[in-house]
């Protein structure tokens, strides 16, 4: 392995696709600022959140979905 580089492995896009060195320069650690453990883990709490709100603003619209039906169906029982 080259010292000068990032010392993560990443691998091709070709569809047997092989592991090669990143290529780019080591800054912290070893690792260059993309691959680096600390970006890693920012990112991926990112993306978490980011999901998260997705996630819970698509449950508050099932939720409001439900309570539609259900004043509907109770409008319709009682006839009104």
């Amino acid at each position: 392995m080259d010292s000068e580089h990032c010392k993560t492995m990443v691998y091709s896009s070709e569809l047997f696709g092989r592991s090669y060195q990143c290529q780019r320069k080591a800054v912290k650690d070893g690792y260059c600022k993309q691959h680096h453990p600390d970006s890693v883990e920012k990112r991926k709490q990112k993306s978490e959140g980011l999901y998260n709100k997705t996630l819970n603003q698509r449950a508050m619209c099932y939720v409001i979905y439900l309570t539609d039906e259900q004043l509907l169906n109770e409008v319709k029982r009682r006839g009104l």
